[in-house]
This record gives structure tokens, sequence and C-alpha cells, in this order.
């Protein structure tokens, strides 16, 4: 029986991602109440929200390869 590969990538990964998302959501915020113009980021408008909760739903799907 040949035995699965490694997993000790998916921790450090969804760590990662989930905090990516999280700062993503912080930084777009910040910068909306300041009011200063990032050019990617105000670009998107609406559309960061959407960045940042899709990380860290990708986080979430990658905790489920944890074991």
């Amino acid at each position: 029986v040949a035995t699965p590969g490694s997993r000790n990538w998916v921790a450090p990964t969804f760590i990662t991602v989930g905090l990516l998302g999280v700062l993503w959501l912080v930084v777009y915020y910040i910068v909306t109440a300041t009011g200063i113009v990032v050019p990617g980021l105000t670009a998107l408008g609406g559309w960061n929200v959407l960045i940042g909760m899709g990380l860290m739903a990708g986080a979430f799907a990658l905790a489920t390869m944890w074991k």
C-alpha cells in the first residue's frame, strides 16, 4: 500500500492565505476611510471585499486538507 504524500505544506499555506485575505480587507477599509488613493486597490472598488473574502474562503478550503 502506497502512503499518501506529505501534507506539511498545508498548515503554513492556509494560514498565509487566510492572513492575506484579512490584511487585504483591513488595508482596503483603511484606504477608503482615509481617502488615500492606491492605484490598483482603489480601482477595484467593491471587488476588494470579494477578493478578501475569497482568499479567506480559499484558506478554509485548504484547511480541510490538513491532517
